[in-house]
């Protein structure tokens, strides 16, 4: 009976060690990429209200320093109601990245953006994005190398009026970046699959299917004696 218990906190524990082997983000196809921690699902599209056309029904009249304003810019009402309006895979409550206090600063990493600047792409505070060009890419939890699109090193609104994460700096601002045209990135709350557990990976499931082997074997010996 000893072994068996044994036998049983074994696989318990090796399941239970593997299962917390995984990335923070998963590839869910279709454009969607889900953070497992904060339990969000961004648009692998970072500027998606650009490459969708949005924006140039806007009709925007101003310049940025004489020159058109990009595809994918615009004021943060006009991003708060994309976002709340915008259809996407079958969901329709996208949002604008949750903000975090305090609000102004480099390396905060309770913001949404803020943590998958530093947290999930590894960028770091500096003042030169010369020096250290963004990293939009990551390993996801099928050890799969993926990119986000049109990530660009420019600033992001987030929920909060006034409030905006620099992914050229690192710094989120609390008003240095309002009065200005924006980038705008959705998020939703949530997983888009039936299920946010991840699958096992294969040397999980082995481990397991060892552990039930051994413990067949146990009782096999027991009822022959």
């Amino acid at each position: 009976m000893n072994r068996i218990r044994i036998a049983v906190l074994v696989m318990v524990a090796l399941f239970a060690f593997s299962s917390v082997s995984f990335a923070t983000l998963w590839d869910r196809g279709n454009g969607l990429i889900y953070d497992d921690v904060l339990d969000i699902t961004w648009l692998q599209d970072a500027n998606y209200a650009g490459t969708s056309g949005y924006t140039a029904s806007l009709n925007y009249q101003e310049t940025i320093s004489g020159d058109p304003i990009p595809a994918g810019r615009m004021s943060q009402s006009d991003a708060m109601t994309w976002a709340a309006n915008l259809s996407y895979a079958g969901f329709d409550d996208w949002r604008l990245p949750t903000t975090a206090y305090p609000g102004y600063g480099f390396n905060i990493t309770t913001s949404e953006l803020g943590y998958m600047y530093y947290v999930n792409l590894g960028n770091v505070a500096d003042n030169s994005v010369t020096n250290n060009p963004l990293n939009v890419f990551f390993t996801d939890g099928n050890d799969n190398l993926v990119s986000f699109i049109n990530l660009q090193p420019i600033v992001y609104f987030m929920d909060v009026e006034n409030s905006a994460f620099s992914f050229d700096y690192g710094l989120q601002s609390n008003g240095a970046f309002s009065n200005a045209y924006q980038g705008a990135w959705a998020v939703r709350s949530g997983d888009v699959v039936s299920s946010n557990a991840p699958v096992p990976e294969p040397g999980t499931m082995i481990l397991f299917g060892i552990g039930l082997a051994g413990l067949g074997a146990t009782k096999f010996r027991r009822k022959k004696k």
